[in-house]
């Protein structure tokens, strides 16, 4: 078995998760909701994972990235994942609804002191 080359300017733990994304077909948009940053973030990752992987699209990265042995190819870790994400982003949901529901108790009792 031969073993992958190092790649010279190595990617960073954002970018590697950037890259696993776009190896399982994430447009922009879909990074960016994933991980909850901003566009232009990803678009900056994006551009970065290429030059670092001297490549032009996302095909060549994607390529290249399998050459260099840095894509999880374990679908099931991928789910897993992205499973963990979702189960974190719904129980966020629910405790700022939880909260907005808190708030609005307060600011129910509040009113009927002030009419008191």
């Amino acid at each position: 078995m031969i073993k992958a080359q190092p790649i010279p300017d190595p990617l960073s733990e954002r970018e590697l998760q950037i890259l696993q994304l776009i190896a399982h077909s994430a447009s922009n948009q879909e990074i960016r909701q994933e991980l909850m940053i901003a566009i232009d973030t990803v678009k900056r990752h994006v551009s970065n994972i290429f030059a670092k992987l001297g490549v032009q699209n996302r095909v060549q990265a994607i390529r290249q990235a399998r050459e260099f042995d840095l894509l999880d190819e374990d679908p099931e870790h991928f789910e897993r994942g992205r499973s963990m994400r979702v189960c974190l982003t719904l129980t966020a949901v629910r405790l700022a609804h939880l909260h907005i529901s808190l708030i609005f108790t307060k600011l129910a009792c509040y009113d009927r002191m002030s009419k008191k």
